[in-house]
């Protein structure tokens, strides 16, 4: 595809996409301490993390916090980035034609197999497929914007692949 002089792969982003949502977002997920069941929201809680028994001894109690605070900033950074990716996916079309948000989240963020998605969906392995992978480069193409919103950078690869 070309837009303004940018040729985007296609596939590629596609792949690249998909990789992305199973193999990262997963633990990206885990480590932001977010319920599933707030991620389909697009006002999504923070949730904080306290340490519990801490040594009281001055350099040991320094390391602690330290320790503690490197731990709170890559929960933060979680909890960023899955912000971004769920609100990249809700802001993907969920019509009965374009079903792009509910593929979405039932398979990366529900974790749904994808033949439960296709059989309550009443389409064939091959028609989930091409629907998949039409929110898969769009999705890719949404979260390009919100990477940045939420300074996500780190977590999140640019998905979007220049052919």
């Amino acid at each position: 595809m070309s837009l303004v002089g940018l040729n985007f792969d296609k596939e590629k982003t596609i792949s690249k996409a998909k990789n992305f949502l199973e193999n990262d977002f997963p633990d990206i997920m885990n480590y932001s301490g977010l319920p599933v069941t707030y991620l389909s929201s697009p006002l999504l809680d923070p949730t904080g993390v306290h340490g519990g028994n801490v040594n009281h001894q001055p350099d040991q109690f320094l390391k602690a916090i330290e320790q503690q605070d490197k731990y709170d900033a890559i929960v933060k950074d979680c909890e960023n980035a899955t912000r971004a990716v769920v609100e990249s996916m809700n802001s993907c079309p969920d019509t009965e034609r374009d079903p792009y948000r509910k593929i979405l989240v039932r398979r990366y963020v529900k974790n749904d197999f994808a033949q439960w998605i296709y059989n309550d969906m009443n389409y064939s392995p091959r028609t989930y497929g091409r629907k998949r992978d039409e929110a898969l480069y769009i999705f890719a193409q949404h979260l390009e914007r919100y990477r940045k919103k939420y300074n996500a950078e780190r977590l999140i690869p640019v998905l979007m692949v220049h052919g």
